[in-house]
C-alpha cells in the first residue's frame, strides 16, 4: 500500500502516514462486517458484496486516475474490501464443514493460500512497476482474483442452497455402496 500511495508523489514517510487511515478503516469495517455476518447468520453476501466492490475498485486502480483524492478513495475501497472478506470466509467454512479436523484443515488451507498471496502480491506489484512504470496490470490481476472469489462464492452459495446447507450432507452409506461395487475403494468404518 505505501508503494501505491508513494506513486502520488509524496515522500516515503508521508506515504506511510497516509496508510494509517486506510488500515484504521480496515479494522473498523472488518469488525463490522464480521459482527453483522454473525448476527444475521448470513455469510455469502458478506463475501460476495465486498468482493464485487474490490473487483471494481482494483479496475479503477488500474485506470490510474488523475485526481489524487479519487485514487486514495479507490485504494481505500480496494484494501478494505479485500480484508473484510477473510474472517467471514473462515466463519462460512466452519459453518459448512463437518468435524474438527476437517474445519482445522480447511482453515489452514485458506490461511496458507492467503499467505502465498501475501508473499507473491508485492512481487507482482514490483514487477509491474519496474516493467511498465505503473501498477496497472498488477491491479488487473487483483481485480481478476476478486472476480474469482465472487464467482467461487456464488457457486458455493448456489450449490449449498441446491443440495442443502447441512454438515451431514455426506452419507456414509453411499460410500459403503460404492465399496461393494469397486475393489479400489477402501471400506469406511464408522463409529457411533
Amino acid at each position: 500500500m505505501p508503494a501505491l500511495i508513494n506513486e502520488f508523489g509524496y515522500s516515503v514517510i508521508y506515504s506511510n502516514l497516509l496508510t494509517v487511515p486506510i488500515y484504521s478503516v480496515n479494522v473498523a469495517l472488518v469488525m463490522f462486517n464480521t459482527y453483522h455476518s454473525d448476527i444475521t447468520r448470513e455469510r455469502p453476501l458478506h463475501v460476495i458484496i465486498p468482493g464485487f466492490v474490490a473487483m471494481i475498485s482494483w479496475c479503477l486502480v488500474a485506470l490510474n486516475l488523475s485526481n489524487i483524492v479519487a485514487k486514495y478513495i479507490v485504494l481505500l475501497f480496494s484494501s478494505v474490501c479485500c480484508h473484510v472478506m477473510l474472517p467471514v470466509i473462515l466463519a462460512w467454512t466452519t459453518d459448512i464443514t463437518k468435524g474438527q479436523t476437517s474445519v482445522a484443515t480447511a482453515t489452514a488451507i485458506i490461511v496458507g493460500f492467503g499467505n502465498i498471496g501475501g508473499a507473491v502480491g508485492p512481487q507482482i506489484f514490483g514487477i509491474s512497476f519496474t516493467s511498465t512504470g505503473s501498477y496497472a496490470w498488477a491491479a488487473d490481476a487483483m481485480a481478476f482474483a476478486a472476480a474469482l472469489s465472487v464467482f467461487g462464492s456464488f457457486l458455493l452459495w448456489f450449490l449449498l442452497r441446491r443440495y442443502g446447507n447441512s454438515k451431514d450432507y455426506v452419507d456414509v452409506d453411499v460410500f459403503d455402496d460404492l465399496h461393494e461395487q469397486s475393489l479400489l475403494l477402501p471400506k469406511f468404518n464408522r463409529t457411533t
